[in-house]
């Protein structure tokens, strides 16, 4: 204690008397310091210590202009499973809400992966994808591994898996490897699974990754990065409750903060406006949740009070069928859109299942 009002006195913000009692050096620090209320808040707030580097949570900000407060979609731990030095192919499922628009542009920015990014976004059909692979393959660098983007404007399929497969399977080289990564919207996730391709449990040498949102480690990081302030656990957890920290979400709520930053006055209005009918089914979109037989069977799934049991029940309650429903749970899975319980059930993302209460309300 006695080392710390020191070097505040040698700071400048305190001074000593004769008696070896400490006052501030000037009346503008208490200024400074805030109000009594704003003080005393401050002092009663639990002290957090700094947030230790985690690979399963931590995000990567963005690398180019500085006011751009977007984090990487994929996790450090995510990046490095991509990364690895091992061929395999990869397939990320994830929804706007989640940041699927920006997997491209971060993977490109990485300076890891400078000279070993390769986008295939011309091919057409099997064919065309089978010879550009082919040739990307024969081109790679001789050590480290090259990433083989598909993107979803591509019309991939199963078939384009298997011939990725098939390609790694010739590759014998120890030190230059090939990971293709295959990047599925929510259509895409709903198409593979009427295809009959299994996400959940995928073919060896396949890995799924699901774009899930934020952690509070990852959330603190980035309300440092938008520059506010007096952010502790039980305020970041408001708006946690209000964003579920989807990155869509948390970047309509920077957009809002204004100049002033004052994150209460922004969150408040903002759960108001995603609780607006005509609003939440635009958000819902967002999460991927167009056709109704999807839509319908989560709002089933919202409603039911414990694990879910009865699936032909639930499908009758949702109109569609009992393959649709169990369909649409397992794509609500795959997208990080509803959780497992300990207790065997599932539990809906709390945002989507809010939107979908308040479009239930409108249509009551």
């Amino acid at each position: 204690m006695q080392g710390s009002v020191d070097e505040m006195v040698g700071l400048g913000v305190l001074r000593s008397d004769d008696h070896g009692r400490y006052m501030l050096r000037s009346p503008n620090v208490t200024l400074l310091m805030g109000s009594d209320d704003e003080i005393e808040r401050a002092l009663l707030e639990p002290n957090e210590l700094p947030p230790e580097y985690e690979p399963t949570t931590f995000r990567s900000g963005y690398r180019g202009d500085r006011q751009d407060h977007r984090r990487n979609p994929l996790t450090a731990h995510q990046i490095s499973e991509l990364q690895a030095r091992r061929n395999g192919v990869s397939i990320i499922c994830g929804c706007e809400a989640g940041g699927l628009a920006d997997i491209d542009e971060f993977l490109k920015a990485d300076p890891a992966n400078h000279g070993y990014f390769q986008p295939l976004d011309q091919a057409s059909d099997a064919r065309e994808f089978a010879h550009a692979l082919n040739s990307t393959a024969d081109k790679r660098k001789d050590e480290g591994t090259t990433l083989v983007l598909v993107p979803p404007s591509c019309p991939w399929t199963p078939k384009w898996i298997e011939q990725a497969l098939e390609q790694n399977k010739r590759l014998t080289s120890r030190h230059s490897f090939l990971r293709v990564i295959f990047v599925a919207t929510c259509e895409d996730v709903w198409r593979l699974l009427n295809d009959s391709y299994d996400l959940l449990q995928p073919a060896d040498n396949v890995e799924v990754q699901t774009l899930e949102p934020w952690s509070d480690v990852a959330l603190r990081h980035w309300l440092d990065d938008c520059g506010v302030t007096g952010a502790t656990g039980r305020k970041r957890q408001e708006i946690g409750t209000i964003t579920g920290n989807w990155p869509f979400l948390l970047y309509d709520f920077d957009q809002k903060l204004g100049a002033a930053r004052d994150w209460r006055a922004t969150l408040t209005p903002l759960k108001a406006e995603m609780e607006q009918p005509q609003n939440a089914t635009t958000l819902l979109t967002k999460f991927g949740l167009i056709r109704m037989q999807i839509r319908n069977s989560l709002d089933v799934l919202r409603q039911l009070p414990d694990a879910l049991e009865d699936v032909v029940g639930a499908s009758e309650l949702a109109s569609v069928s009992e393959a649709d429903f169990e369909r649409a749970v397992q794509w609500a899975q795959i997208l990080g859109l509803a959780r497992p319980e300990p207790d065997g059930g599932l539990r809906l993302d709390q945002v989507v299942s809010r939107l979908l209460a308040a479009c239930a309300t409108s249509e009551n």
